[in-house]
């Protein structure tokens, strides 16, 4: 299995920036995710990796060994795109094996490696039908059967799941978990969907419009965002951030928009100590927010707007500050009963807040 090593590599294409000055190193044996939205340089990413697209600029490794002039089939790599792209004539036995008799791997021996990737996958049964009598779910599942036929050193996914229902993408999920398990392929997944790079991947690479934004992994990345950009990207709903300014009174610090003030103690008022009177970014979890019809100490008056409720917890869309004009988003428990303009007071919980500069980037 490969220790991937991406150096500066950049693609340009004409005047376009499809991916820049990226820098990353994958781990041997790693499974690890490309997240960014549509258009953000991800799948351009894997492809030079791939050996489909020629770099611009920089340097791939795999296991300190320069590929960037090297064809896809001298990586020993393996792909499996959201197409599936399975031969319909084909049985699925002879999908499965396509790879291996392009290599002219003797007939026993590719037979003996069909069954065995077969029984791997459970997809033993299937094995004479066509893939139009299979599933998506099926589908997918001879996709890396004939992907890892080949023993690959890297396993390179583009979004494999898009084309699956919810239910189905839940359950393929767990059997790719279970999968990079048993063979310890060094695997990269491209994605759009937080849900499942979090769920699948031990680290997670967050681009946009072809620059890192951030690596981490995935509890790191939802509790520290790098900056505003992946606070507002990771989440569902993502994270609220509130413009604010700051202040001493008294030897207390405190952090005040348009109409509300926050009193930031404990960590953070060390941090706003170095800032005082710059603006700055509060970052809040809607989880991290308490909602109250009673209002206490250090609690800040909010008008309910919308209701969604969605059985295991109740998101609560609020406006707080002079004139009802920042919006906030609270993630609260089912049990909650509140209405559309409802006056509360709601409770920022100080382990919940991050502070960011005015370039955006996390300072606390």
């Amino acid at each position: 299995m490969a220790k991937i090593r991406l150096e500066k590599i950049s693609k340009h294409f004409g005047k376009v920036t499809a991916v820049e000055n990226l820098d990353l190193v994958i781990k041997e044996r790693e499974f690890f995710g490309l997240l960014g939205p549509s258009g953000s340089g991800k799948t351009t990413a894997l492809r030079l990796i791939a050996g489909l697209e020629e770099l611009t600029l920089g340097e791939i490794y795999f296991d300190d060994e320069p590929v960037s002039r090297l064809s896809p089939s001298q990586r020993n790599i393996a792909l499996v795109f959201q197409n599936y792209s399975l031969y319909p004539h084909m049985s699925v036995y002879n999908n499965i094996a396509f790879p291996l008799r392009m290599r002219k791997v003797p007939k026993p021996k590719c037979s003996s490696r069909v069954d065995e990737v077969a029984r791997l996958l459970r997809i033993e049964n299937l094995l004479n039908r066509k893939p139009r009598e299979l599933s998506g779910g099926q589908q997918q599942r001879v996709a890396l059967a004939r992907s890892l036929v080949r023993k690959p050193r890297v396993f390179l996914m583009d979004e494999p799941l898009s084309n699956l229902d919810a239910k189905l993408r839940a359950s393929m999920r767990i059997e790719l978990k279970t999968l990079h398990k048993q063979l310890g392929i060094t695997t990269i997944y491209v994605t759009h969907d937080q849900v499942e790079a979090m769920a699948l991947c031990h680290r997670i690479a967050v681009i946009n419009e072809g620059k890192l934004q951030q690596v981490a992994q995935p509890r790191e990345l939802y509790q520290r965002p790098a900056n505003t950009w992946v606070a507002d990207f990771i989440g569902s709903p993502p994270m609220n951030l509130i413009e604010c300014s700051i202040a001493n009174e008294g030897g207390n610090w405190y952090l005040r928009g348009n109409g509300f003030s926050h009193q930031v103690e404990g960590r953070l008022s060390g941090v706003l100590s170095d800032y005082p009177g710059r603006k700055i970014t509060l970052g809040i979890r809607p989880e991290s927010i308490v909602i109250s019809q009673e209002e206490a100490p250090g609690s800040i008056k909010a008008q309910v707007g919308t209701v969604e409720p969605l059985g295991d917890s109740l998101v609560v869309h609020l406006y707080i500050g002079k004139g009802g004009t920042i919006p906030i988003t609270v993630k609260s428990p089912p049990s909650l009963t509140v209405s559309p303009d409802e006056a509360v007071s709601i409770h920022f919980s100080e382990d919940g807040v991050l502070l960011y500069g005015k370039n955006g980037k996390l300072l606390a």
